[in-house]
């Protein structure tokens, strides 16, 4: 039988733990914890929680490109519930599920955490998934960056977006959506919207979706009362 299909031994899982233990303690207190393609997975993510979060009380958590399941982000959006250090959380290029998204964004609606930045992109995120995150829009008070690069998400999760945007979130700084290659036309005038009604948004990327040169005409007509908006389409 190939190895691949074969468990690690106990032994290794040991000398696995410890090297990240080692790793992450080698980093500065209150400063950014680098874990990407660190094969973050089930098995370690308690090891992440106690040794960055609650030890190092880190304000940047990396997790680039690991091996992030359901249960590892319901175990991280509970430490978050609680956390006050963490500013700063990317997730991205984990396949995470819908339901994962579903676990932090309830997480991230009462408000008990600082977390400002929150990027998750290539995650293969679907409209369900940007639901999940508009509702917890309504409620979330601290979050002014959200990043959600290349993923599937569709022009019907954009006009949920926009109604929390326009009308249940005055916090919100910064959104990326670009190539996500669903978004087309249809939702030129929800982005226009949004834009043009929230006082706090100031950056805005959609570049690499499916938009006519005329709707990304009509997009930049959106910024013309805008001073300093970083619109990138």
């Amino acid at each position: 039988m190939s190895n691949l299909f074969l468990e690690i031994p106990e032994k290794n899982k040991n000398i696995e733990t410890n090297r990240l233990e080692e790793f992450i303690d080698k980093c500065q207190s209150y400063l950014m914890v680098n874990l990407n393609g660190e094969q973050i997975n089930d098995d370690n993510i308690e090891v992440v929680i106690k040794a960055a979060l609650i030890k190092k009380q880190c304000q940047s958590l990396i997790l680039w490109n690991n091996h992030l399941t359901c249960f590892s982000i319901s175990r991280l959006s509970s430490a978050l519930s609680m956390n006050k250090s963490l500013t700063k959380l990317s997730i991205s290029k984990n396949h995470l599920s819908d339901s994962a998204i579903k676990d932090l964004s309830e997480s991230l609606s009462f408000n008990n955490c600082t977390l400002k930045q929150l990027v998750l992109s290539s995650n293969e995120i679907t409209d369900q998934g940007l639901i999940y995150l508009s509702d917890m829009l309504k409620t979330n008070e601290h979050l002014i960056v959200l990043g959600l690069q290349d993923n599937k998400i569709t022009d019907k999760a954009i006009q949920y977006l926009s109604q929390i945007i326009q009308f249940k979130n005055q916090v919100i700084e910064e959104i990326s959506l670009y190539s996500n290659k669903s978004i087309t036309d249809g939702s030129v005038d929800d982005i226009f919207n949004m834009i043009r009604h929230n006082q706090s948004l100031k950056t805005f990327w959609i570049r690499d979706c499916q938009l006519s040169e005329q709707g990304k005409d009509k997009l930049q007509q959106s910024i013309q009362d805008k001073n300093n908006f970083d619109l990138l389409v």
